[in-house]
This record gives structure tokens, C-alpha cells and sequence, in this order.
């Protein structure tokens, strides 16, 4: 086998950026099309509000598929009460769950207000306090109202009123 020539290089340079070029023109033609858009989440999530639950799951259930973690955090909850569905923990649970892990704070206060209180699952205050803590660090005020409660009575934690104190001012401000 002998070596490329310089020009049989740039041949087969160019040859490989024009395929390139190709993937990357039908990727910007598919892909807009595939991906959901961020006002189907709040169609979803009014018609959640409105009480729509039916027509909420049709359209949050294929975003949530897609990986939308506010889709996937609302659907959890729907699967875990039966809204518009028939109760399902154990899926309400793995969607809850795809949304937590990356960082939907919702999703987290969901999982930690469960296993604080065995909704699904069975009690488990460490497995609790895990999730009401990642949710704080988000920023959301009913995770700061269970961990400041958590604080103010040492469930899990070193009691520590001035903490409790500080996680209930920051939830009752918002």
C-alpha cells in the first residue's frame, strides 16, 4: 500500500467534511421538527391547571419521553395522584426521578416530601434529606420548610434553631 499523495489527501478531506456538511444540513432540517417545543410544556401545564388532566398527559407524556424535565417532574406527580391516569407509582417514580437527577428542583422537593412521608415508597429520612437538600440549594421553599423543620427538631440533622429559623424566613419569602 502505498502513501496518499498530497492531493489524494485533500480529497479525501474533502470528501469527508462535504459528508459532514450533509449530516448537518438534514440534522437542521429533522431535528426542529423533533424537538418539543416550550410552549407545548405550558399548554401542558394549563391545561394541568384548568384541571384538563387528560388532555395535560397527552401533551406532557411525549415531553416528558423526550426528556423534559419539567414535563417529566408534572407527569410524575399526575402518575403518583391518578391524575387523568390510573395511579402508577412505580412509573410516577422513574419520571419523578429523570427529573430530579439533573436538577429540577420540583421533581427533588417531590422525592424528598415521599420519603418523608412513604408516599410510594417505603419511610426513609436519609434518603429524604438528600433530596430537601439538593432542592434548597435550587432554591425551593417548601424543601426549605421541611429541612428547616428537620433543623428545628434534629431529625437527621444536628438540632439547630438559628438554621430552621433561616430556612423558614427564606421559604415564607417567596
Amino acid at each position: 500500500m502505498s502513501p496518499l499523495t498530497t492531493r489524494q489527501a485533500r480529497q479525501s478531506v474533502g470528501h469527508v467534511l462535504r459528508s459532514c456538511l450533509a449530516v448537518l444540513a438534514l440534522l437542521a432540517v429533522v431535528l426542529p421538527a423533533a424537538l418539543p417545543a416550550k410552549a407545548d410544556f405550558e399548554e401542558g401545564a394549563a391545561a394541568y391547571s384548568a384541571g384538563q388532566y387528560n388532555k395535560a398527559y397527552e401533551i406532557l407524556k411525549p415531553l416528558a419521553d423526550f426528556g423534559d424535565v419539567r414535563s417529566q417532574s408534572l407527569l410524575g406527580y399526575m402518575l403518583m395522584e391518578g391524575l387523568g391516569v390510573q395511579r402508577n407509582v412505580d412509573e410516577a417514580l422513574r419520571y419523578t426521578t429523570y427529573a430530579a437527577r439533573p436538577g429540577q428542583a420540583q421533581a427533588q422537593y417531590q422525592l424528598g416530601y415521599g420519603y418523608e412521608n412513604g408516599i410510594g415508597v417505603e419511610v426513609n429520612p436519609d434518603v429524604a434529606l438528600h433530596w430537601f437538600k439538593l432542592a434548597v440549594k435550587r432554591g425551593h421553599p417548601a424543601a426549605q420548610y421541611w429541612l428547616g423543620k428537620r433543623y428545628q427538631y434534629g431529625i437527621g440533622v444536628e438540632q439547630s434553631y438559628r438554621k430552621a429559623l433561616s430556612l423558614y424566613r427564606k421559604s415564607a419569602k417567596q
